[in-house]
């Protein structure tokens, strides 16, 4: 859904405004931010792609904007855990991927929590519920 022009969702100021501009576009329909991740596949500093920091900013930031969007439906986190994709799957936003293995789960290979797990975990649980 998110792309700012070169492929990527990296630029943080433009998120916002392109949520906008999709509710411009759509009214009156309900909108929902599906899929969305982050890899992580080792520990590392928060400004470096593929750290387990790095994922939980960057869930933890997103999530944010999208509490500001009394209009969005609803926001899916993607995946709850890492898997297998197919040959010549590059290790997608990590400069140290370990393809053909995709990293973005909440949960990793052998089915332990990431930091962004609980990141992600608290923030959908203290979000109100507007259904029965």
């Amino acid at each position: 859904m998110f792309d700012t022009g070169g492929g990527t969702n990296d630029d943080r100021d433009a998120l916002s405004p392109y949520l906008d501009t999709v509710r411009t576009c759509y009214p009156r329909q309900a909108l929902l931010v599906d899929e969305f991740g982050f890899d992580a596949s080792r520990n590392g500093p928060v400004e470096e792609h593929g750290t387990y920091a790095w994922q939980a900013n960057e869930a933890a930031f997103h999530l944010g904007v999208f509490a500001t969007k009394p209009w969005l439906s609803g926001a899916s986190y993607w995946i709850l855990q890492d898997w297998v994709a197919w040959p010549g799957w590059d290790g997608g936003s990590d400069p140290f991927g370990t393809p053909p293995f995709v990293t973005k789960g909440l949960v990793d290979f052998q089915g332990n929590l990431k930091p962004a797990y609980s990141v992600v975990s608290q923030i959908y649980h203290s979000t109100a519920q507007v259904g029965p």
